[in-house]
């Protein structure tokens, strides 16, 4: 096997590893630059010092959709009142807590159900804003001429 073909087969083999990582939509597009990590959502470029790992865009973006107001809105209620949003996030900042080490910068922890309700929500939203086209695309088999097709139940 010459060079070229052993190039070819790693960038077929890491083109295969991100589609079952993230899927068909367009990939993840991060870049870490002069101390700064970028990251493209759809036409908006999004750039932090704190962000490490895109785990970490993630506890950002979905604070940055909702807005720091509603955020403290919705803090203040308490019990059945409280929004699931915040349940799981104050569950996953408490989880976090307990096991946080000071020896390393990124840590690694199994994931909770309330880990995985937050960031799987806050991903979900970076997915369908990085990928308006998909959703075009998935939408357009089930209309004609601008028209909804509706199935009878």
């Amino acid at each position: 096997m010459d060079d070229l073909e052993l190039a070819l087969d790693r960038m077929k083999a890491m083109q295969d590893q991100m589609q079952k990582q993230q899927g068909l939509g367009r990939p993840i597009i991060s870049a870490f630059f002069q101390g700064y990590r970028f990251i493209s959502v759809a036409s908006r470029l999004f750039y932090s010092k704190e962000w490490e790992t895109f785990h970490d865009f993630l506890f950002y973006y979905i604070q940055h959709l909702f807005t720091e107001q509603w955020f403290e809105k919705e803090n203040k209620n308490t019990g059945k009142s409280r929004h699931p949003i915040l349940v799981w996030f104050d569950a996953l900042r408490q989880f976090q807590k307990r096991n946080e080490r000071s020896d390393a910068k990124i840590q690694s922890a199994l994931m909770t159900g309330a880990g995985a309700a937050y960031l799987g929500l806050s991903y979900n939203l970076y997915l369908i804003a990085h990928n308006a086209s998909l959703q075009e695309r998935l939408i357009r088999p089930f209309t004609q001429r601008g028209t909804v097709l509706r199935r009878k139940l």
